[in-house]
């Protein structure tokens, strides 16, 4: 089963607005528009330093219950399952990881996660349902919004800063003014080959794949002059 069209729209509403995302507090008010694109009784969404497999330290964690009536998947619940441990093992060996959520309690769960080489760490969104649920749909949803939502997550957690050198905050300064790479090149006497270089590691240190979101999300940070 795929997701609709409509989902597809929504969730691409959804994606953007993360840009504006700074904090835990933001990242809660944003789970239930996500809930009424797919749905789930309650979500919680990690962020945990990788490195220490056998200890895995969590660096933010958002809990989300749709009713107070309906099965609630506690963060105690995680803290004291093998997720953690799940999660960082598998995201120290590649980049995405989805599973079955293995907490021990009623209904089903799915766990989706994605690590981040810059800063060394994984987010990870658990979703769960009282009924037996296929998830196979909202596989899909969270697949496209979890890199937002680890982008998102990388700007709040002091740990997770994001570090630009000079030399890309330069790029980034003329890039966000509207000048082309070629234009760019010429203004630091470089190849264009090295300005593309340059923009490239900023979309990655950024966590997004085009350049006008890395601006955009430059701007929030206050990385660029507005």
């Amino acid at each position: 089963m795929n997701a609709s069209s409509e989902q597809l729209r929504e969730t691409l509403k959804f994606t953007e607005q993360y840009l504006g995302v700074h904090s835990e507090d933001d990242i809660k008010s944003s789970i239930p528009w996500l809930n009424k694109i797919i749905d789930f009784d309650s979500a919680l969404i990690i962020n945990v330093k990788l490195g220490d497999i056998g200890n895995p330290k969590i660096t933010s964690m958002v809990p989300y219950f749709r009713s107070s009536d309906l099965h609630q998947c506690s963060a105690n619940s995680i803290e004291s399952s093998n997720i953690l441990n799940h999660l960082t093992t598998a995201l120290s060996k590649q980049k995405t990881f989805t599973h079955k959520c293995p907490i021990s309690c009623s209904g089903s769960g799915l766990i989706s996660g994605i690590s981040n080489s810059e800063n060394n760490t994984a987010t990870a969104v658990v979703l769960m349902n009282k009924e037996n649920t296929d998830f196979s749909i909202q596989n899909q949803i969270i697949d496209y919004v979890l890199p937002h939502i680890d982008s998102a997550i990388a700007r709040y957690v002091p740990n997770n800063a994001i570090n630009l050198s000079d030399r890309q905050l330069q790029v980034l300064e003329w890039v966000s003014q509207g000048k082309s790479n070629w234009e760019v090149a010429s203004i630091l006497n470089v190849s264009e080959n090295t300005i593309k270089f340059h923009v490239s590691n900023i979309c990655k240190k950024l966590n997004v794949h085009k350049r006008c979101h890395a601006i955009a999300i430059a701007s929030k940070l206050k990385l660029v002059n507005q």
